[in-house]
This record gives C-alpha cells, sequence and structure tokens, in this order.
C-alpha cells in the first residue's frame, strides 16, 4: 500500500522523523503489519496527521515512544479479552520495538503502524470490525459517525487509553458477562483432564453403569451444571440421578430437548472443542459491538437462534427488570427472519391479516382454486385495492396480482389477538398467534419470518408502559374482546432483531444455541479474511 502523500506531507522536525515521515516514500506498509492493506484507515490517518502538522503522533521530542504510546501498546496486548486477536493490531511487533527505535525510518513506521492498531481497535469496540450490512443488507443500524481522525488523537494524548476505549462498548450487561464467559471457557480449554469422555453405549441411561461416570461428572462441574455439596464417590461408575440432572441442565443451556440421557446428540455437544465455544462467544461479542450504545427509549431484543426475546426497561439491563419470552421465528432455509433494527409505533389489537403476496399467490392460491371453500372456512376476504370482492373462480385466479387476501380479526387469525406495528419493507412484525402447542417445542423455527410471542399480553403492558391508562386489566379485557383498535405509542420503541448465538445470565451460566441460519459460519468467514473489512471506512462510517 503506497504512502507517498501521508510521508509527503509531513513536516520535519529535530529528530528526523518527520523528514523520514515526508522524504520516504514506500510501495507498501511495513512488512511487519499483519494486515498491509490500510484503505480503511487511510482517511483518518491523513485527517489527524494533517490536523497537527503531520507530526508523529507517539513519539516525544527526542523521537521515543511516549507514555501513552506504551499504554496503547499495552491495550492492543490485551485486546483478547475483548474477543478480539493482539496480531490484527500489530500489538506483539509494536512491544518489540518500544525500546529499540533507532533510525528516523523506524520510528516513522512505528508511529504509523501504532495509529493504524490504535484507530482499528477503537472502531472494532465501537461498532464492530464487519459492517453489518456487508452480511446482513436489512441490518441498517442508525449510528452516529466514527470520527477516526479525532479517536486518534483522543487516544495519543491520554493519560488512561484503556477508560477512553473503555467508554466506546457496548452499555448491554450481556456484553460483559459475555467477556466473563470468554475468560472462564479459555481457562477451561488449559484443563487437558475434561475431555475426551471415554467411549461408551449408545446411550446411557439414569443408573447404569459406565466408566466415564468421573470424567462426565468433572466436566459438568467444570462448566458448572453440577453441583458440589458432596464429593464423588470413591470408586465414580455409575450414571447416577445427581449425574443426569446435571446433564439436564447442560441440555437446558444448549437448546436441546431436556431428556437427562446421553445420548449422540448430547455426547456430540459436551465433546464440542474448546476452540469453538470459544469462537461462539468471540462471534456473539461482535454482533453486540454492532448495536448502538444511546437509546432514547429502553429497546427489545429478539434472539433468532434463542428463540426469546427480552424486553428492557433500563439499561444496563437486569434480569429482574427485564420481560423475556419464548418466540417463533421463521423456518430455516425457506423462511429466515431477516435481522432488523425497527421502531415500534402501535399496538394493534385485533388486526387484520394482510397476507403477503408471495403467500397468497404460492400457498393460498393453490388451495383456493382446488376448493373456494378453503377461503370461507379461513376467514379470507378478497380484495381487489380497498373493496372487497366476492370469492369467485374469476377473483381466486386473480390472488397475487390484482386481487390481494386478507384474515379477517377475530380467534382463527394467524396475528392472534394483538399485532405490535414496526413499519419495514421487509412486512416483519410481532404478534400473538393461535397455534400455541408450538411454544412447547425446544426448536421453534416454523412461521413464514414473523415473530410470534409467548405472552403478547405482558409484551403489549411493556409496550404501552408510557400509557397509564393502558392497565394490565385493560390489555386484558380488551384482547379478551373482538373490537379492533389500534393505540399509537407516544414515543417509538427501538427493536432489534438479533442473532446471538451465546447468552449469560447473571448467575454465570452461559447459554449455547445452534447456528440456525449459518450466520456465525459466514461472519467467522469474513472475521478471518482480516483488515480492511467489507463496507468498513474507519472516518465517518455509518
Amino acid at each position: 500500500m503506497i504512502f507517498s502523500l501521508l510521508f509527503a506531507l509531513l513536516a520535519p522536525d529535530t529528530t528526523g522523523v518527520g523528514d523520514a515521515l515526508r522524504t520516504v516514500t514506500l510501495s507498501e506498509a511495513p512488512s511487519w503489519m499483519q494486515w498491509r492493506t490500510v484503505t480503511d484507515v487511510r482517511p483518518a490517518l491523513e485527517t489527524g496527521y494533517a490536523g497537527r502538522g503531520w507530526a508523529p503522533f507517539w513519539l516525544d521530542s527526542v523521537g521515543q515512544p511516549t507514555p501513552a504510546a506504551r499504554l496503547m501498546v499495552v491495550e492492543l496486548n490485551s485486546v483478547a479479552a475483548r474477543g478480539l486477536h493482539p496480531n490484527d493490531y500489530d500489538a506483539v511487533a509494536l512491544a518489540h520495538r518500544l525500546d529499540s527505535l533507532g533510525t528516523a525510518s523506524e520510528m516513522a513506521a512505528f508511529d504509523l503502524v501504532l495509529s493504524v492498531g490504535a484507530v482499528r481497535l477503537a472502531h472494532a469496540l465501537d461498532r464492530g470490525r464487519v459492517h453489518p450490512t456487508a452480511l446482513h443488507p436489512t441490518l441498517r443500524l442508525n449510528r452516529e459517525p466514527f470520527d477516526g481522525a479525532a479517536m486518534l488523537a483522543t487516544l495519543a494524548g491520554s493519560s488512561a487509553p484503556s477508560e477512553a476505549l473503555r467508554r466506546l462498548e457496548p452499555t448491554f450487561y450481556q456484553y460483559q458477562r459475555l467477556r466473563g464467559v470468554l475468560e472462564r471457557y479459555r481457562a477451561l480449554s488449559r484443563d487437558t483432564t475434561l475431555l475426551p469422555l471415554p467411549p461408551g453405549p449408545r446411550v446411557v441411561r439414569p443408573d447404569s453403569v459406565w466408566v466415564g461416570a468421573s470424567t462426565l461428572r468433572r466436566l459438568l462441574r467444570a462448566v458448572g451444571d453440577h453441583p458440589d455439596p458432596l464429593p464423588p464417590p470413591a470408586v465414580d461408575t455409575v450414571f447416577d440421578a445427581e449425574l443426569a440432572a446435571a446433564v439436564q441442565r447442560f441440555q437446558r443451556r444448549h437448546g436441546v430437548t431436556e431428556d437427562g440421557l446421553l445420548g449422540p446428540a448430547t455426547r456430540a455437544l459436551l465433546a464440542r472443542p474448546w476452540a469453538d465455544q470459544i469462537r461462539q462467544v468471540e462471534l456473539t461479542l461482535e454482533r453486540w459491538r454492532w448495536l448502538p450504545r444511546e437509546h432514547p427509549v429502553t429497546p427489545a431484543i429478539v434472539n433468532i437462534p434463542a428463540f426469546r426475546a427480552y424486553a428492557i426497561t433500563s439499561l444496563p439491563e437486569r434480569e429482574a427488570e427485564t420481560l423475556t419470552m419464548d418466540i417463533v421465528v421463521g423456518t430455516a432455509t425457506r423462511f429466515d427472519t431477516p435481522l432488523l433494527a425497527l421502531e415500534m409505533t402501535s399496538v394493534n389489537f385485533h388486526p387484520y391479516w394482510n397476507v403477503p403476496t408471495s403467500i397468497a399467490r404460492n400457498e393460498i392460491r393453490p388451495k383456493a382454486l382446488a376448493s373456494a371453500a378453503y377461503l370461507r372456512n379461513g376467514n379470507y376476504e378478497l380484495l381487489r385495492g380497498s373493496t372487497v370482492v366476492p370469492i369467485t373462480a374469476e377473483n381466486i385466479a386473480a390472488i397475487g396480482g390484482a386481487v390481494r387476501v386478507r384474515q379477517t380479526p377475530g380467534p382463527h387469525n394467524a396475528l392472534g389477538r394483538v399485532k405490535f406495528d414496526m413499519p419495514n419493507p421487509q412486512n416483519i412484525y410481532l404478534h400473538d398467534t393461535p397455534a400455541r402447542s408450538l411454544f412447547e417445542r425446544v426448536r421453534r423455527d416454523f412461521s413464514h419470518g414473523c415473530i410470534r410471542l409467548a405472552d403478547p399480553a405482558a409484551f403489549a403492558a411493556w409496550a404501552l408502559r408510557d400509557l397509564p391508562e393502558w392497565t394490565r386489566e385493560r390489555i386484558d379485557s380488551v384482547m379478551a374482546g373482538n373490537t379492533a383498535l389500534v393505540v399509537p405509542l407516544p414515543r417509538k420503541i427501538p427493536v432489534y432483531i438479533v442473532y446471538q448465538t451465546v447468552m449469560a445470565r447473571e448467575s454465570g451460566d452461559a447459554y449455547f444455541y445452534g447456528d440456525l441460519y449459518g450466520h456465525d459460519a459466514k461472519l467467522d468467514l469474513a472475521l478471518r479474511r482480516g483488515y480492511p473489512y467489507a463496507g468498513t471506512t474507519l472516518n465517518s462510517s455509518p
């Protein structure tokens, strides 16, 4: 990468570093940099250096690293605690050069590489490395511009860059808890006695004799699923009731059926390499960094792979104050629920279901052509424009074209008794459902993309919390009736539909979920490509 503009414009100084930066033209970045293409940081570097007369950021008057430079190198070397990798920021290489800068060109290269690392790290903590829309075109987050040049000046002039960096990180407690999970699982990965589990029968059942009982007990204790009230038996070869209960807790944390049996699926999860679990936490930390740090109204978080929604009442969020419920999401591989940042505008009691064109054309029309009674039995209406038209062969044939379909309000309606309006081109919203039995399933991807709520009345009470007249009793009464009613919200509520495959409880328990739509695999691949990441320019990227 050519640095001629940067180097040619630097003013001379008594150390000779300025001369080196002004006159030396490199065909590419210093050979000791990990990621030598710097198109992402060039605008921030040019603006930042120009703003200080092109003097070095990190060197003192005699050309030696400043205290801020030394502190910044320490920060770069400690980024693993945040789920990042020191080599991405040339941390080790910079540390080796702190006390061995001899020539002006060595000083200039050190200053430049440290600037690149500092700006990249600040951006990574503030909003992640990969731009969300590079992987999820629908996830358009309203973020304030990132001023890389100003951040570079702040870090270089700070006596405590660690505090400046900490202020960039997400305000959600969930993010901080996951940092603790990351530390714990890295420690577990260093214990070579926990894995692998000894072989055994295809399914190990309670009260079975199995030579691997002691290894499994030790593993489940290490991950927090097995209590420690009593020492294990002297001869630990029985898959006893206590061990079966610990397996159930492990299964609950991994989103699989809690049968307490050690079958092939559970054994595969137990044997999963620590590195894979650590990477899953790192990917989830990256996704939390995508979200805004400031919220005018406390948001709702809809987490697709966890099949859970979280309605937050204060930030940082606390479990006791957060309304949490099960959800149903879009069917994997066919009707994936898209990742979105939306605003809830109103609560719509007893809504019509305006059937999306694709569903009307591909699902309802063929059934109606086979039997017109299908429409009447399902309480569907046909409309041309805004006018209801008769159910005739001609109108049925035009479904998905000139004729659209809607379902009337009532207990039969696919949206149930209440819908939460969030205007968006994808027509995704939260709603009730008459199909209550689906919430009994462990894996709940059954919808066409919208999100069904297990407790819509409680969610309505949360959404209407700024309207005192909308008590829970009134909400229950309206939902029990049959009168259509739209209640505008006094303030729009942010709703983030996200994809976090690890969640941490206040107890410290970590819940790992499957990569339902394959998004983690794609993010992992994108991150392994290294800097500069797609869609990212570190001076004013949204």
